[in-house]
């Protein structure tokens, strides 16, 4: 059965074969949302080696490990939830000290270091010996930032410590796959 909504005489709403069609309608621009009401999402799945890099003692900005989304509000906030596979490996007289990975933003306007994190340190009995070790990394990012528009986010990694043969990445493969969500919210 078919049938409309009409108010003072303008369609509103129709319902054909199970589809309901809204028309003639404009959401006002001062509606506003609860707080914590997702506004956008943005998604990268993180499954293949086109997303391993690897640090042998410098930065090492992570290019395809990247989340855009357009915010629409000055008043709303962004969350980066991430879970991203790492190794780390070395062999006698190869080693990692330590690594740290932090996200940058690159859009709209350039911010280095949100949510700096060491994810490995080594004591020295563990940098004497031979190691294969592999983890997720996974964490949250709260950006405030009023700026609408494109923002972007890129993942970095630096294992700050290291000899030849030693190195710290990502670590992407068909058993170990990793995900970005970028959520923007009221």
């Amino acid at each position: 059965m078919s049938g409309e909504i009409q108010i003072g005489g303008t369609t509103f709403a129709s319902e054909s074969s199970g589809t309901i069609t809204v028309s003639n309608s404009t959401l006002a621009t001062s509606n506003t949302f609860p707080d914590g009401q997702p506004l956008g999402l943005a998604y990268t799945n993180i499954n293949s080696a086109s997303f391993d890099y690897t640090s042998t003692g410098a930065q090492v900005n992570c290019a395809n490990i990247t989340v855009s989304l357009n915010k629409t509000k000055t008043s709303s906030k962004l969350i980066l939830q991430y879970s991203i596979p790492f190794r780390v490996y070395w062999g006698t007289s190869q080693y990692v000290l330590d690594g740290d990975v932090w996200w940058k933003r690159t859009a709209p306007t350039s911010v280095d270091g949100l949510y700096k994190q060491r994810v490995y340190y080594a004591d020295e009995l563990a940098a004497n010996a031979a190691f294969n070790f592999y983890r997720p990394v996974s964490g949250f990012v709260l950006d405030t930032n009023a700026a609408t528009g494109t923002h972007t986010y890129v993942f970095q990694i630096d294992a700050n410590s290291t000899t030849t043969g030693g190195y710290f990445g990502t670590s992407v493969d068909s058993t170990s796959t990793g995900f970005l969500l970028l959520t923007e919210i009221s």
